[in-house]
């Protein structure tokens, strides 16, 4: 091989570890939720009489790590007051590799049948599934469901999963790509930022959902949260 044909080659090499290097790092943008996609929300995951209007919430764009260990590009709507730290958020997930089958908007799938599929989203308006008479965490824009196929919900009165095809998944004994796990990285980054997990409500478990807490009156910033004999640990460099 002639100098010439080796030079040429170590400059592929260093251009596509370059490329390769620049697709895997890490991008998170805010901006208010594109005009085309608020008509696709109307009437589907936001209604008039919601609690919060579309211009109070954010259009993320986030890199995942998905199932296949490759990075991807998802979509979060969550309110604006917690955009910036889902942002954080979501780049210690990815940093770690944790990984996250999809991230679509609610309004991709026909009403609740995001969970199934697996896809991991932000704001939808509805009722609480504990009291009809008020709107769930998910309304207001501050709540996450993550990989809610293997994180499902755990019904206290009938004891069935939701989804229906999360059943296996009850059983947190078995670890399974995208499980959330006390201690682990999802459920650390989260309460690192005040945000609490649903596995641990008896009426109810909710493996797959994180969320800030609320009253009718304002969004808690920062609130501290931490399980017992659990005290996450971020690396001073993901903050």
């Amino acid at each position: 091989m002639t100098i010439l044909m080796r030079l040429i080659l170590l400059l592929v090499i260093t251009f596509h570890s370059s490329l390769t290097i620049a697709q895997s790092e890490f991008s998170g943008t805010i901006s208010a939720i594109p005009q085309s996609w608020q008509q696709k929300m109307i009437g589907h995951s936001w209604n008039p009489g919601c609690p919060v209007e579309l211009n109070q919430l954010a259009y993320l764009k986030l890199s995942y790590w998905g199932y296949d260990q490759k990075p991807h590009i998802g979509i979060l709507i969550v309110h604006k007051q917690v955009a910036t730290e889902v942002v954080s958020i979501f780049k210690i997930l990815y940093n770690h590799h944790f990984p996250i089958y999809e991230m679509k908007p609610y309004d991709i799938y026909p009403d609740g049948e995001y969970a199934k599929h697996n896809d991991t989203l932000g704001f939808y308006c509805r009722p609480a599934q504990d009291n009809p008479s008020e709107w769930s965490s998910h309304s207001y824009g501050i709540a996450i469901d993550i990989n809610p196929l293997v994180n499902p919900y755990n019904d206290f009165m009938t004891k069935h999963a939701w989804p229906i095809e999360g059943s296996p998944y009850l059983n947190r004994d078995v670890p399974m790509m995208g499980m959330i796990q006390p201690g682990r990285i999802a459920f650390n980054a989260f309460t690192h930022y005040g945000w609490i997990w649903g596995g641990f409500w008896k009426k109810g478990t909710d493996y797959m959902h994180f969320r800030k807490e609320i009253t009718n009156h304002y969004i808690v910033q920062h609130m501290i949260y931490r399980s017992n004999n659990i005290n996450p640990q971020i690396p001073e460099h993901e903050l």
